[in-house]
């Protein structure tokens, strides 16, 4: 480097340093030295040591993935969902479910069985609150959650156990005020009466309004499944079409087991396909 570009030097470094002084001054005959210095080639064996001094200190793979569940872990995801359910949901589920608890409590009828309307009401509710847990506006959110570690299917996933669980408690606390408080009704068979639709029907809610992305899509159909399903009871039962419309699966003994089994399909199926889903998204970025 020569003197004539001794003025270019200078305003290079007071523009990078911020510095106009004597401090910059100083620095140019070191910069003038390093310019006019040849840095000899790395040897091959050099450039293989300091690959094998930075491949050490760097973090191995695993950091970068989430470590085996454990309890600690798990709570930590469902408590961190248990902020982006929206609060209208709690808040409907609770209503709802005192609400059933009071009119089966004022207007048990024993001739009825343990239909009673907890065990209408509570199948319902907890699939329409399922089904509002993934829409289109999940797209929104999506650039967040792929900015953690967890992956949109377990999310979801926890989403689903915080609502499911919350009407489980609810609809199993008003079975229990029930049978405590009517002779006649068992508490375990009162559970039963509504246990498998409502596992069944959330489960369906949650695969419709995953695959269609539209909120309403899966709690409506759920509705009306089970509206067709409880009107039909009071119908005559000789015809062969009310028969059918009447879904007496839904509710009937034999059936239990299998509701239970195609619901955990449904999830099964509705999780896949959200990894699908975030696989094509990942690679769509790329």
């Amino acid at each position: 480097m020569t003197l004539d570009e001794k003025p270019y030097l200078k305003r290079s470094l007071d523009m990078d340093t911020g510095d106009d002084g004597d401090d910059t001054e100083a620095l140019i005959p070191l910069m003038m030295s390093l310019a006019d210095s040849t840095i000899p080639a790395p040897s091959a064996q050099a450039t293989d040591d300091l690959i094998r001094l930075l491949s050490a200190e760097m973090p191995s793979a695993k950091a970068n993935t989430v470590s085996t569940p454990n309890i600690r872990w798990i709570g930590l995801v469902l408590w961190s969902q248990l902020r982006v359910v929206q609060k209208e949901i709690w808040l409907a589920s609770l209503l709802v479910m005192v609400l059933g608890t009071i009119v089966s409590l004022l207007r048990y009828d024993p001739a009825s069985g343990n239909l009673t309307a907890l065990a209408i009401i509570a199948p319902v509710i907890a699939a329409v609150g399922i089904g509002l847990l993934y829409d289109d506006d999940m797209a929104l959110i999506r650039e967040l959650e792929d900015s953690t570690l967890m992956s949109t299917s377990m999310l979801m996933l926890a989403r689903l156990l915080l609502v499911f669980c919350f009407n489980l408690v609810l609809a199993t606390t008003g079975s229990i005020v029930l049978a405590l408080a009517e002779t006649q009704l068992s508490l375990i068979p009162v559970i039963m009466s509504w246990l498998a639709p409502m596992t069944f029907l959330s489960a369906l809610a949650f695969f419709i309004s995953v695959l269609s992305a539209q909120a309403i899509a899966g709690g409506l159909i759920s509705l009306v499944l089970w509206a067709l399903h409880i009107l039909m009871q009071v119908a005559d039962k000789q015809s062969i079409a009310i028969q059918i419309l009447s879904l007496q699966g839904l509710s009937a003994l034999v059936t239990r087991p299998f509701l239970f089994i195609v619901a955990g399909l449904l999830v099964a199926v509705t999780l896949w396909y959200l990894q699908q889903q975030e696989h094509h998204h990942g690679a769509s970025n790329q």
